[in-house]
């Protein structure tokens, strides 16, 4: 067995479906059986995938898909089952097949509510905005502490019964954490004395959200859709993953946009996005053939709000690129690009991460090797832009010292298409 973790090096958006959707290819081509988790974020992930069948961006699926590798849902992905379903019909009407996807049964569940809070509170923050993509995500980590909704409670459950604990959830849970958000500084609502916390949050930029919290409908339609999302779902432990040759562990968000990174906080996700949890899952499962593949553009993008380092230097480049995937949205606004800071800078991210991992639950029998996956060479005239127009021709960027000393091997891809960019050096 063996296992590839594709991790984001930046702020997201590096090229993750890209790599995922590369290391299924090999794996079949090389008449593997293989596996796709997703063991980090949720529906908020938006990972595009371009093959000859066509064009798509996966949130819960995994960008493996196209290569008929199922999916699975470890135990700290976050699945929105009202979602789920839009997204598997879109995927099979266009593939011309159904993707199976398997989960392990404690995933936290994503609530409506959940959603609905985090958006209320987003818009309110107006200027200040987290950079949120509105899905609510973090809302589910912080009730899943007191109040959680496993994927193995929904199985099997009526939407009557779901109706009836989400409804639960709504009267006693939801207030309490609506007053909870007033207390931050970046919320200023119009009517304090107000004595009902909805009328408290009251303001021309948010009540569209808390009006659909007072809706009984929201609630009995997410019922019935999480209901349907949980009959596409067949519960496995993490021993499952031991019946494949090649495991891809697709991780959501960068490393930058860690829950415990301070530098850039509060603009940050709720999730851990580094490798630990991978390999801790890679080692449960038996798994000692690891490689951590970290994957960046040859520049640096992010799509929300927050400190982008260098992005004052941008436009002396005069690239005229389009994201197709991140177009402007009313929650992350435009898409923003950068040249990576420096070569100190491009690397600290990787080690702090390759650091984290627990060196104690590796025995001698485990292998580690690392990868720099290098996407958007098109871009960039095969160069990697530094701050300063201290760019760098690929060749002998990787033959650096600092890189070589890290990284094990790399991938380079100048095209959308794996077939035609993607080669190992």
């Amino acid at each position: 067995m063996k296992a590839h973790i594709v991790i984001g090096k930046n702020f997201g958006d590096e090229g993750k479906g890209l790599a995922t959707d590369c290391f299924a290819r090999l794996a079949k081509e090389n008449n593997q059986s293989a596996l796709a988790v997703r063991f980090n974020g949720g529906a908020q992930a938006g990972h595009t995938v371009d093959t000859v069948s066509g064009r798509f961006v996966f949130h819960e699926l995994s960008s493996a898909s196209f290569r008929k590798v199922d999916t699975y849902w470890a135990k700290d992905f976050l699945p929105d089952l009202y979602k789920l379903e839009e997204e598997f019909e879109a995927f099979k009407n266009l593939s011309g097949f159904a993707p199976r996807i398997y989960a392990y049964p404690f995933c936290r569940i994503v609530t409506i509510d959940d959603v609905l809070v985090n958006m209320a509170a987003e818009t309110a923050r107006g200027k200040n905005r987290h950079g949120s993509c509105g899905m609510g995500i973090y809302e589910a980590v912080v009730r899943s502490e007191k109040h959680p909704l496993y994927l193995k409670d929904v199985k099997g459950m009526t939407a009557e019964k779901l109706y009836g604990f989400l409804k639960e959830l709504r009267d006693e849970y939801y207030p309490a954490r609506l007053k909870e958000l007033l207390k931050e500084p970046s919320i200023t609502p119009q009517k304090k004395e107000c004595c009902n916390v909805v009328k408290e949050w009251d303001s021309s930029a948010s009540n569209e959200y808390l009006d659909l919290l007072k809706e009984d409908n929201v609630l009995r339609n997410a019922a019935e859709g999480i209901c349907h999302g949980a009959e596409l779902i067949e519960i496995k432990d993490h021993s499952y993953l031991s019946e494949f040759d090649e495991i891809i562990f697709e991780g959501a968000q960068g490393l930058l946009l860690d829950t415990d990174n301070e530098e850039f906080a509060p603009h940050i996700s709720a999730s851990h996005t580094g490798a630990k949890s991978a390999v801790e899952t890679c080692l449960e499962a038996g798994i000692k053939d690891i490689e951590i593949s970290y994957i960046t553009r040859t520049y640096v993008t992010r799509h929300g709000a927050g400190v982008l380092p260098c992005e004052e230097e941008w436009p002396c480049y005069n690239l005229n690129l389009f994201d197709a995937t991140n177009i402007e949205n009313p929650w992350q606004g435009i898409i923003r690009y950068a040249p990576h800071e420096s070569l100190d800078r491009f690397l600290e991210a990787v080690i702090k991460d390759l650091n984290s991992i627990d060196k104690g639950l590796i025995s001698d029998d485990v292998s580690i090797k690392k990868s720099l996956f290098l996407t958007h060479l098109n871009e960039t005239d095969n160069k990697i832009l530094f701050s300063e127009n201290a760019d760098e021709e690929i060749a002998s960027f990787m033959r650096k010292t600092e890189i070589t000393e890290i990284f094990d091997n790399y991938y380079l891809s100048a095209s959308p298409f794996s077939e035609k960019s993607t080669a190992r050096i």
